[in-house]
């Protein structure tokens, strides 16, 4: 399979099964991501992330409010300087703005981002479909 074949398996998948289920089923917990996200989301406040109470108190307390402040720390240094955010607080936070930021992208901007993860990735286990 070429990087396009395995792009569009991997779309075809997240429309059934959703965005972490498909990459953390097709490249386990080692996968490496990357993803622009637009102005609007950026500017967006972190409460359309739905995150649990603990780590939306933990950032508001750290005076993060907006998923563009949020996407720099995740970048600049991570989340593990924040009080009140562990590992498992941390791995929610960067699951959500994730999928937060996917589902913002058009049609062609996602098959980017799918081809974008295949060519940075190593081969996907990626299950055939059924021949009927």
């Amino acid at each position: 399979m070429n990087v396009n074949e395995i792009a569009r398996t991997l779309m075809e998948s997240s429309k059934k099964h959703g965005l972490v289920n498909t990459l953390y089923r097709s490249y386990g917990n080692s996968i490496r991501v990357g993803m622009r996200y637009s102005e609007e989301v950026r500017n967006e406040g972190i409460d359309e992330l739905m995150l649990s109470v603990r780590s939306y108190n933990a950032l508001r307390r750290a005076g993060i409010v907006t998923v563009g402040t949020l996407i720099e720390i995740i970048n600049d240094h991570g989340l593990s300087g924040i009080r009140n955010l562990g590992i498992k607080s941390c791995n929610e936070i960067k699951t959500k703005i994730l999928a937060y930021g996917f589902e913002k992208l058009s049609e062609n901007e996602k098959l980017e981002f799918f081809c974008h993860v295949a060519e940075n990735n190593t081969k996907p286990r990626i299950e055939r479909p059924e021949r009927p």
